[in-house]
C-alpha cells in the first residue's frame, strides 16, 4: 500500500482540524472505509520524526545523559533502537485494539472506524504541534522542560475532542474515554520500563 498522497493527506489533517474546533462535519473529510482505516496508522510514519524532534528537545536528565552515553559506549545503541522503534509501534496499536472492546460494549462499534481514523490522523496533528511548542519554548527561553504541562494536556484536550464527535457522544462520557487511554498509556509506559530496568 503507497503512502497516503499530499492531498489525502491535507483533507485528513483538515477533517481532524475541523473535530478540534468542536465542528463534527469534519468527519465528511475523513475517509472512513476500510481502506481509510488501515492508511490512517500511516500517521505514525509521519510523526516518528515528529517524536524524535520533541525528544530532542527536551534535554534528558544526568542519568539519562550517562545512561545513553554508556549505551553508545558498549555497542547497545542499535539494540536500543530497535526498542524504542518496538515502543513506538505498540503505543499506536493499543488503543485502536482497546477500542474495539470498549466501542462494542457501548453500543457504538459502527461508528469505531471512523474514530479510530480520526484519533490516528489527530495524533500526527498533536505530535506537529507538541514539536513546534517545545521548539518555540527552546528557541525562546532556551528550555522546553517548563512546556511539558501545557503539550500533555494540549493532547488530552485533542484526544476528548476526537471521542466527543468522532463517536458522537457527551462531554463526560468522551472525558472518561480520554482518561482510559491516558491510563492504559500510562500502564504500558511503566511496564516498559519496569522490564527494561
Amino acid at each position: 500500500m503507497s503512502l497516503p498522497s499530499r492531498a489525502e493527506l491535507e483533507t485528513s489533517v483538515r477533517g481532524v482540524f475541523q473535530l478540534l474546533l468542536q465542528k463534527p462535519e469534519g468527519m465528511q473529510s475523513l475517509d472512513v472505509s476500510e481502506r481509510g482505516y488501515w492508511r490512517s496508522f500511516y500517521a505514525a510514519f509521519y510523526g516518528l520524526p515528529l517524536l524524535v524532534l520533541a525528544s530532542i528537545l527536551v534535554p534528558l536528565d544526568l542519568e539519562g545523559q550517562e545512561a545513553a552515553k554508556a549505551a553508545a559506549e558498549d555497542g547497545g545503541f542499535v539494540f536500543d533502537l530497535v526498542g524504542f522503534l518496538l515502543y513506538y509501534a505498540i503505543n499506536w496499536l493499543y488503543w485502536p485494539l482497546a477500542a474495539v472492546y470498549l466501542t462494542r460494549n457501548l453500543g457504538l462499534f459502527e461508528r469505531y472506524s471512523g474514530y479510530i481514523v480520526a484519533y490516528n490522523w489527530g495524533q500526527l496533528i498533536v505530535l506537529a504541534m507538541q514539536a513546534g511548542i517545545l521548539l518555540a519554548g527552546t528557541v525562546i527561553f532556551g528550555d522546553a522542560t517548563p512546556l511539558l504541562v501545557p503539550v500533555f494536556l494540549l493532547a488530552l484536550a485533542a484526544n476528548w475532542s476526537i471521542a466527543r464527535h468522532a463517536l458522537g457522544i457527551a462531554a463526560l462520557p468522551a472525558v472518561m474515554l480520554t482518561g482510559l487511554d491516558l491510563v492504559l498509556g500510562q500502564a504500558f509506559h511503566w511496564f516498559v520500563t519496569t522490564v527494561t530496568g
